[in-house]
């Protein structure tokens, strides 16, 4: 699939209606790039993630992809973008009863065509970049907050997405896996057509290695960083 544009049309969220997160938001989101989206603890960064996931409906307004509105979409045409999207975020997201190795090989079984010689050899090339085949047999409950958070974003790659979007991608993990994930993200976008990433974080001097577009949500908009600074300055 080829994601030719991504952009909120008159948006408008929130779970009060007269208190909206975001308010009347048009911005074309960049492709092509890795995008930081940054802003306070209470700005709205991670509705961004649950509008593109279907999680949640805009109050107002339109989320377009590829020229569509995605929420007059059937199910099973907007399940099918969604394959080639992978999301990592912090939560309960893994299987509690199956094995790690099973969380990460379960999608490629239900979506893939490959053989289960194909599926383990994949599954292990990806735990093996984090270090952790050793507990490929553990369930879940039964790791630390750092296995478990690595698992999760070892799942948004598994199937080859064309376009990812992670939450807090680096928090819990130790300085070795934060350095693997960012060559993970270069190696997807080098050799295996990682086009698009959006990464909703804090501060982490790690990113800053990626040379990302950065843009602000602050005030219920959504704004680039170039953008910002020139109201700083003007303002």
């Amino acid at each position: 699939m080829k994601f030719e544009n991504l952009k909120f049309e008159n948006l408008s969220f929130g779970y009060i209606a007269d208190n909206p997160i975001i308010k009347n938001v048009d911005f074309n989101f960049p492709l092509g790039e890795i995008v930081w989206i940054r802003g306070s603890s209470t700005s709205g960064k991670s509705i961004f993630i649950r509008l593109m996931s279907g999680a949640i409906e805009p109050t107002a307004g339109k989320i377009i992809i590829n020229n569509q509105d995605i929420h007059e979409l059937g199910y099973l045409h907007y399940a099918s973008i969604l394959k080639h999207i992978g999301f990592g975020f912090d939560g309960t997201g893994l299987l509690v009863n199956q094995s790690l190795e099973n969380n990460l090989a379960l999608p490629l079984r239900y979506h893939s065509t490959w053989s289960e010689a194909e599926i383990q050899t994949w599954v292990h090339t990806l735990m093996d970049i984090f270090r952790v085949t050793h507990v490929k047999d553990q369930r879940p409950a039964f790791v630390t907050q750092s296995l478990y958070k690595t698992f999760l974003l070892l799942r948004a790659f598994v199937l080859k997405p064309e376009m990812m979007i992670f939450i807090n991608p680096l928090s819990s993990l130790d300085d070795s896996n934060r350095d693997s994930f960012i060559s993970l993200l270069e190696l997807f976008k080098k050799d295996y057509g990682l086009k698009h990433v959006f990464i909703i974080s804090d501060d982490e001097p790690q990113l800053e290695k990626l040379n990302p577009v950065k843009i602000w949500v602050q005030d219920k908009k959504i704004v680039r960083e170039d953008s910002r600074e020139e109201q700083r300055i003007t303002g």
